[in-house]
């Protein structure tokens, strides 16, 4: 096939994970969160206090003090002998994400996730913050192998692709589909499910004459109802948000398998873990 998938196994680059809370974090959380390191930092050793931006925002009566201002980012990290990012945990306002940039199997990232979303959860749970999405994030990329001037795009994107437009694949090899949409299908009551793809030809990083497909598949669950809404506790990564991370997983799976030939979806075991 004309282009490869970055590791041998599959296209990979990042998958990110990520909490949205019904409000964001409050300077005591984040100082709670700061002082608990030592629960996950034989995994993320590094701790980074990220710089903020405050901006003042003035009541509307001149005799109230205006609010404090909103803490900034907080970052714990991995990197890997070559001193690259392996694996980062970040805080920032009312979104708590997971980065590994070190994929291998599912079965091996969710686990490793979900002790983090837990051990964060078991610090904040006296806080009774209510989840309002969860948030799952693919980077797949897959290099160019053979000639520049033979830019046979057809072997990888299938031109027949519904999310496409019919001439997508006739501008070359610079080129952007973005494309999202909104579904129930498949969600659980209560529920919708945002599923977007973005798909970018570009240049190689390390070979201007070599391209490179970039595609960025997001799936986001979102929880409708407020009275429904799950804590943020340990015990709810046991089992809802268990299945609902799972869930996320599978529908970028299959989205994927949309936007990929049949050869491409074998180069990388789609339909394996």
């Amino acid at each position: 096939m004309p282009f490869r998938p970055i590791h041998e196994s599959h296209a990979i680059s990042e998958v990110i994970f990520g909490l949205v809370l019904a409000r964001p974090l409050e300077w005591g959380e984040r100082k709670r969160l700061h002082g608990a390191h030592s629960k996950w930092s034989a995994f993320l050793p590094k701790i980074r206090d990220e710089p903020g931006l405050a901006i003042a925002v003035l009541p509307p009566d001149p005799s109230e003090a205006p609010p404090p201002p909103s803490p900034p980012p907080l970052a714990f990290e991995r990197y890997n002998p070559s001193g690259m990012l392996d694996w980062r945990l970040r805080t920032d306002g009312a979104n708590i994400t997971v980065n590994c940039l070190a994929y291998s199997l599912w079965d091996n990232v969710w686990p490793s996730t979900q002790r983090l979303f837990a051990d964060i959860a078991d610090v904040l749970q006296d806080s009774s913050i209510a989840i309002r999405s969860l948030v799952l994030q693919y980077v797949d990329v897959f290099e160019q192998t053979d000639d520049s001037t033979t830019y046979d795009i057809e072997s990888l994107i299938n031109k027949n692709c519904p999310h496409l437009p019919k001439t997508a694949l006739q501008h070359g090899p610079l080129w952007h589909a973005h494309h999202g949409w909104f579904t129930h299908d498949d969600s659980p009551d209560g529920t919708r499910l945002l599923q977007r793809m973005h798909v970018n030809g570009l240049n190689a990083p390390e070979d201007k004459d070599k391209y490179i497909i970039r595609m960025e598949m997001l799936a986001r669950l979102d929880f409708l109802n407020e009275d429904d809404r799950l804590n943020l506790t340990p015990q709810s990564f046991d089992d809802q948000l268990d299945r609902d991370f799972a869930l996320l997983h599978e529908q970028s799976k299959k989205l994927l398998s949309v936007y990929l030939t049949d050869a491409a979806c074998q180069e990388i075991s789609l339909n394996a873990s």
